[in-house]
């Protein structure tokens, strides 16, 4: 399990990974989480279009 939020002074994200059965949080979720954090600050998230096809 991994939780995190961002930015600091002033939140406008978090999140609550949890991978079971995958090893420690730190090992696991949290790469995970920092691939959100990324998408989320960078603003990629993807074509919608791509989205909905899946």
């Amino acid at each position: 399990m991994f939780i995190a939020f961002a930015p600091v002074e002033d939140p406008q994200i978090a999140l609550a990974i949890v991978v079971e059965n995958g090893g420690g949080g730190s090992s696991v979720a949290a790469p995970i989480a920092r691939q959100i954090m990324d998408a989320w600050i960078l603003g990629e998230y993807g074509d919608e279009e791509e989205l909905d096809d899946e």
